[in-house]
């Protein structure tokens, strides 16, 4: 009997042994996924977020199938910056205005900004056409981006909060900006060097910051040169030909810089600042995904990544 407790004992001593060692070889939690961030650009007053989003995720899909990738991102790896309701001229949306009295030539810079909304207002609500209406509703929302801080703070804080998130959840960001959301990026990127959360690769489509003019009026005329933010890692640009908002900018950097690609497209059909036909481009979703996958690292990454073996301009296997 005796030798029979014995026996039970060093069995119940291997199996809890086993157990001990089955804890130490568990293998670790995985690894944070990176995060799609798409910012959208101008014309987006009356627009569904929602479908705007499935919009840009199926362009996307399209261009990588071009790169027969199989299976890569899904739901939870892209978030929509959304500004379109901050802009709206008859919204509130946007940063709260300090209680203390304004300066007078603030004062002055103000009622100059409420006599333009007021004829634009005007001119929106004398169109027949709702295609008209929302052409000159659009154009004042752009007017209040770049003349009201108020407004300008409202949209860049949506950026702010969701590139603050992605931090705080250790998850590598790939952010692709179209048009005015290219300039709304650059300017938050550029006004916050000290505290801008990280970006692993920043990916601008039909983004009019060639203009010098449209820089000076984003960071005023002493900041006007174009310069790298610190926060990003690497920027390809993506220029599609006859786009006339788009334009090349490494150039425009100074020598050495070296993290900046241009990457111009050739545009066969269809709108050339269009945002889908943007993203549909074989080369331009190659930009988007593989700087996704290599966000990865050392991580396990989806089975499609094995197929985006080159990132554009080079080979990064």
């Amino acid at each position: 009997m005796r030798t029979r407790h014995r026996s039970l004992a060093l069995v119940a001593v291997a199996l809890l042994l086993g157990a001990c060692g089955m804890a130490a070889v568990r293998p670790p939690a995985a690894a944070p996924r990176p995060l799609l961030v798409f910012v959208h650009g101008r014309g987006h007053l009356d627009r569904d977020s929602s479908a705007v989003r499935r919009e840009w995720d199926r362009a996307l899909r399209m261009g990588a199938r071009e790169l027969e990738t199989g299976a890569l991102f899904d739901e939870r790896d892209v978030r929509l910056v959304w500004y379109a309701d901050v802009l709206d001229p008859a919204s509130n949306e946007g940063c709260r205005r300090p209680d203390e009295q304004a300066s007078s030539a603030r004062t002055e810079d103000a009622s100059l900004l409420g006599g333009a909304r007021a004829l634009l207002g005007v001119l929106a609500a004398a169109l027949d056409e709702p295609q008209g209406q929302r052409e000159v509703r659009g154009l004042l929302g752009d007017l209040l981006y770049l003349a009201d801080p108020w407004k300008r703070c409202g949209v860049e804080q949506r950026l702010a909060a969701t590139l603050r998130e992605a931090a705080e959840a250790k998850r590598p960001v790939v952010l692709v900006t179209h048009s005015l959301g290219a300039a709304v990026a650059y300017r938050y990127l550029r006004d916050h060097e000290k505290d801008a959360p990280p970006v692993w690769r920043w990916v601008t489509l039909g983004a009019p910051l060639g203009d010098s003019q449209l820089r000076a009026l984003l960071l005023g005329e002493q900041e006007s040169a174009l310069r790298m933010p610190a926060a990003v890692r690497s920027w390809v640009n993506v220029v599609r030909e006859g786009d006339p908002f788009a334009a090349a900018l490494a150039p425009l950097l100074p020598s050495g810089t070296g993290r900046l690609t241009d990457l111009v497209r050739r545009a066969p059909s269809g709108d050339p600042h269009e945002l889908t036909n943007y993203l549909r481009d074989d080369e331009t979703a190659r930009a988007i995904l593989w700087s996704w996958c290599d966000a990865f690292g050392s991580g396990a990454r989806p089975e499609g990544c094995g197929k985006v073996t080159r990132d554009v301009g080079g080979t990064n296997d």
